[in-house]
């Protein structure tokens, strides 16, 4: 009874504010359900840079690699790809200059890969996941050179999460 409450209302709140996207989770431990939205921002964000053929972009928190709970860019993401099933993705994961570097490549496959489980979890279908890679360090967005000249913004600009549209 109460999920159907919970869905009547969401249907309520589509209906006064279409821009939002509501995404049901059956989260796997409590049974609950939790409404997330996806952030109309990230939805043009997302749709802007498929159409102009570059990477949707957004900056990875390292400490929340084991965090089970899907940020608000992977949350947009999936509502975009479930919105759009024949559109396939290939995410990519990089890191700043800072560290070991095999430990980087390591710690970049998995950003890659929790950032598909998401995904996944969120409802995006398997087939439209072509591959997520890590890259560790190999492909920095800054120009500064040797590593100890970045800057904080240098630093912040590399690690990052790329999705590619594949056609």
């Amino acid at each position: 009874m109460v999920e159907l409450d919970l869905i009547l209302n969401l249907k309520r709140v589509m209906k006064t504010h279409p821009y939002i996207i509501v995404i049901l989770l059956t989260t796997a431990l409590s049974g609950d359900i939790a409404a997330q939205t996806a952030d109309s921002t990230h939805l043009r964000q997302i749709a802007l840079d498929f159409e102009a053929d570059r990477p949707f972009r957004f900056r990875v928190i390292l400490w929340d690699w084991k965090d089970p709970t899907a940020n608000a860019e992977e949350i947009a993401l999936a509502a975009y790809l479930k919105s759009h099933p024949d559109t396939r993705v290939r995410i990519e994961s990089h890191l700043d200059c800072r560290g070991n570097e095999k430990y980087k490549l390591a710690l970049s496959e998995r950003l890659a890969k929790r950032t598909k489980n998401q995904l996944f979890k969120l409802g995006v279908a398997p087939e439209q996941i072509i591959s997520a890679i890590g890259y560790g360090e190999q492909r920095p967005l800054s120009d500064c050179s040797p590593c100890s000249a970045c800057d904080r913004e240098d630093i912040l600009k590399d690690d990052r999460i790329e999705v590619y549209r594949v056609e």
